[in-house]
Formats: C-alpha cells, structure tokens, sequence
C-alpha cells in the first residue's frame, strides 16, 4: 500500500476507536444530541492523530513487515494522541460533552485496532509465502535440498524462519529448533518443532537419524557467550567429527576491522573507558535514579500541554520548508552510545536548482530564525526524554567529530535539552570552556542546580545567550584537582556551535586548541 493509503486507514482506525470509546462508555446507547457534542473531541482526536502518525512514521512502515518495534511507535502514537486530544479539549471547552472515562477506553482500542490490523497484515503475508513455496513447479522441487538444525529461540531465530519461507523456495527444511530452556520443549514456532536444549544437539541429531532425516548445516542464532560450555562443546565436536557445517548468525554480521581505537577528534565513542575519577562522578550518585522519573512524569505532561505549540510549529515548518518536518541526527549520549536526536528543520535543502550551494544564511528564513532563536525547534527532543535517550537538563549532545575524549565525562549522564553551559554561555563560549561546564554539571547535578538550570533558560530563550566568565573560570578550577581536566585554560569566546541542523553534512562546530 501506498503511505497515503497507509495514513488514511490509521486515521479511519483512529476515528473507530475513539467512537467505539462513546458507545461502549454508555452500552451502546447514545442519543444525537451526545453524538454531535462528541464531535470536537472527535477532530481533535483526528487532528492530534494526524500529527503523530506522520510525525513517527508509522505511514511509511511497511505492514507485512512490521515487528516490535513498529508495534511499540503504534503504543505510543496511541498515547500521544490520546493526551493531545484530552488537553486540547480541556483547554477550548474543558472536556464538554466527553465522559471522563472515554479517553482510557479510547487509548486501549485505538492500540488494539491499529496492532491488529499490522499483526493481520503480516500473516497473510506469511500465508502467501507458504503457499509461493508449496506452489513450486517440479523441476525446482528436485533441486538440491538443505536441511538445517536451528540452535536458540528468539527474534533471530523468527526472521531467520520467515527468510527461509520467503527466499529460498522450498529448498530449505527445517529439522527442528534447540530451545533456550525445558519449558520451551515440545512447543512449536512457526509450525517448527522445538526438540530440546543446545546441549541435547548430539542426541537429537541422532534422534533425527533415526526418523531418517539429516542435518547438513547447523544455525547458531544466539552469541556464543550466551551458550553454556556443554553446549559449545556439543557444537565443537558435531563440527570436528562429522561432516555437517556449523554456521554462527552473529559472526555473519559482525563488524569488521579494529574499532577499539579512539582519535584525538571524532573516533569510535563507544570504545572510551571511562577512568575510575571520572566515574567516581556519578557513582553513588541516588539523584541521577529520581532524576529519570522527574523527566518521565514532565516529559508526558508537557507532550500534552504543548500539543497546540506543536501543531502551530508543525504548520509553519511545513509552510516554510516543506516534508520531513522532523530532523533527526545520531549523536552520542549516555556512556557514548549513539541516540538519534530530533528537531523541527529550519534550514531548506543545501543546494539551489542551480547546482549553488547555499550559506547558512540563505537556508535559513525568518521563520527557522525564530523557532531556532525560542529553542522550538527542540520541542520534538521531548520524545527523547520520555523515552530515556535524553534529560531535560545535561550536557547538549554534540556530533561525534565535536566530542573529545579529553571531556568525555560528560558522557557520563544523559544529555539534556537545556544544559548548565547554555545558561551560563550558550553558542558563544568557545567548546573547551562549554565542554568543562559540562562536566563541571556532572560533578555538581542536584535537583537545586536542574530548577536554577530550568529557570534561567526561559530568559535565555526571550532574550538570548549571556556569558558568564566566572562560571567558567569556576569549572576549570573544581575540576583540576580531581585530575579529568589537567589544565586550566583562561575564558576565550569562539565561533558558534555547530547546529543541530546539519542537513548540509558539515560539522561548523570548532574546539579551542
């Protein structure tokens, strides 16, 4: 199906749920008058929906292929429509006409329906494959056949079924699957039969000798650490003694070449190993716990709050712009793992239909220099707080060329949308003094220091960035003698951070020598 198609069954599917929602709040017996007073909160919902189901995607998944994380987006989007829907009609109307019951009842069936349809989806789609494979002519039916043992039961093991069924036309059968404890024994998966634990393999190989049927390959689809010593062994000596290859999914995509090295600039951030003072930073530390739940909680209540904010920047970058709306970018957060990061775009395509290139200031109209100057443009990096990828308060996430190992005890915490650097400098303090905040915050974070962090930022956000040399000056001097920032560098103003908004691919960012 097309997106479009796609997008208009979802809304049909919200507007079902959210009027199943009325008629089963008052057993199926609503009179016109109560259908028509409905009918706000039944836009807003579509509205509201609307705006989620583009804003995750979900129109541009695939169905027949869809998976679990497909289906906790439709989880989500459920939620988010259903808070945005409540408080935009709490704000016009305070909720006239909607039973305060409507909106659980509408969050459980709008999930149901739309999961439903993708899970309905993905077996027909599986049924026609099985039937593709039964279908084959009997020429392909007497090619060469593999027979094949699985070891492990989890996704892999699932998508490694369903390639089989899809790809490889029958010539492949399945023997049966080894699974990861006693209580899967016996069952099936996807009509394979579960015939016992990876260190029964050479047992069930000769149980399966006997019904005469012979294993030519074994597929390994968990790590290898993750199988007891028996079972290695068990898989080492059918690999020595007999003929049957032995074939391991995670060496098939296992990254290659040496990613253990960590350059002065950029590198591989997941390599860094923090040190024992830098960890001393955050280890014992209850704060960071509570923090997580502070951010949980605002995040949901501001998601529903700045629902219209949302809508209205949503319009103007569309006007302004055009599709994606949202941004996104990988930069590294907490311990150095990468997170993708969202923004509304501010900036037009990097290239004019000439083939010019365009500055920064070309690409960048009225309207992106308002959003960017009020910090809206963030307002979509309140999914990343709910969903732990970020804080509100922490270090700003850099691009990974930006981030020195020589601060990466920023990494430490999560990253924030306003941070202690921002307040105390914003994009003018060179990235060394706004890098030693950072880490400066991460020795200091405490719920006093988070709301003076909060509260400076709305003046930050309606008047601008202000320098303040003696918080920098401060950092640099708490933090030297812990040892993680060994010199002490004077203030120094520098070029502007680099954006969040790099369609154009470049870094602008600079760090002070």
């Amino acid at each position: 199906m097309r997106p479009i198609a796609m997008l208009l069954i979802d809304l049909i599917l919200v507007s079902v749920a959210t009027l199943s929602a009325l008629f089963l709040r008052h057993d199926l017996a609503v009179s016109e008058d109560r259908l028509i007073a409905f009918l706000p909160y039944l836009a807003y919902s579509l509205g509201i929906g609307l705006l989620a189901i583009t804003g995750y995607g979900l129109h541009r998944s695939i169905w027949r292929l869809s998976g679990s994380r497909d289906y906790w987006r439709i989880v989500t989007v459920a939620l988010v429509t259903v808070l945005g829907a409540t408080a935009l009609g709490f704000l016009v109307d305070r909720l006239e006409g909607v039973p305060r019951a409507v909106p659980l009842i509408q969050l459980g069936t709008m999930a149901a329906l739309m999961l439903a349809a993708r899970v309905l989806t993905r077996k027909r789609g599986e049924l026609r494959a099985r039937r593709r494979a039964l279908a084959l002519v009997p020429e392909t039916r007497q090619e060469t056949r593999a027979t094949v043992l699985i070891v492990g039961l989890n996704s892999v093991t699932e998508l490694y079924l369903q390639a089989i069924a899809e790809l490889t036309e029958g010539r492949v059968e399945v023997a049966g699957i080894l699974g990861r404890s006693a209580r899967q024994v016996g069952r099936l998966a996807q009509s394979h039969r579960v015939l016992g634990l990876p260190e029964d393999l050479t047992s069930v190989l000769r149980n399966l000798e006997v019904e005469g049927i012979f294993v030519d390959r074994i597929v390994v689809a968990l790590p290898l650490h993750k199988l007891s010593d028996a079972a290695r062994d068990a898989l080492l000596d059918v690999q020595q003694d007999t003929s049957i290859t032995v074939q391991i999914l995670a060496d098939s995509v296992h990254p290659s070449g040496d990613v253990g090295e960590t350059t002065e600039r950029g590198g591989d951030l997941r390599a860094l190993e923090f040190t024992a003072a830098e960890l001393d930073l955050v280890r014992g530390r209850s704060y960071f716990a509570a923090k997580r739940a502070f951010d949980i909680v605002g995040a949901a209540v501001l998601m529903a709050v700045a629902a219209p904010i949302v809508a209205l920047a949503t319009l103007l970058v569309a006007i302004d712009v055009g599709v994606p709306i949202v941004f996104c970018q990988r930069r590294p957060g907490r311990w150095g793992r990468p997170v993708r990061v969202y923004k509304f775009r501010t900036m037009r395509g990097a290239y004019a239909r000439d083939g010019r290139r365009l500055g920064d200031a070309e690409r960048c109209s009225w309207i992106g220099r308002i959003l960017r100057r009020s910090r809206l443009d963030e307002l979509p990096q309140l999914y990343n707080v709910l969903v732990g990828d970020m804080s509100f308060v922490g270090p700003r996430p850099l691009l990974p060329v930006d981030q020195s190992p020589e601060f990466k005890a920023r990494l430490l915490v999560r990253p924030g949308i306003t941070g202690y650097a921002q307040v105390e400098g914003g994009r003018d303090v060179a990235p060394a003094d706004k890098a030693a905040m950072d880490v400066w915050y991460v020795q200091n974070a405490s719920l006093a220091l988070d709301l003076q962090v909060l509260l400076r930022t709305v003046p930050m956000m309606l008047f601008g960035d202000r320098i303040n040399p003696s918080a920098i000056e401060r950092a640099w001097c708490d933090l030297h003698p812990t040892g993680i920032c060994r010199t002490w560098r004077r203030p120094v103003r520098a070029g502007a951070d680099s954006a969040l908004d790099g369609q154009s691919g470049l870094a602008s960012g600079r760090r002070a020598a």
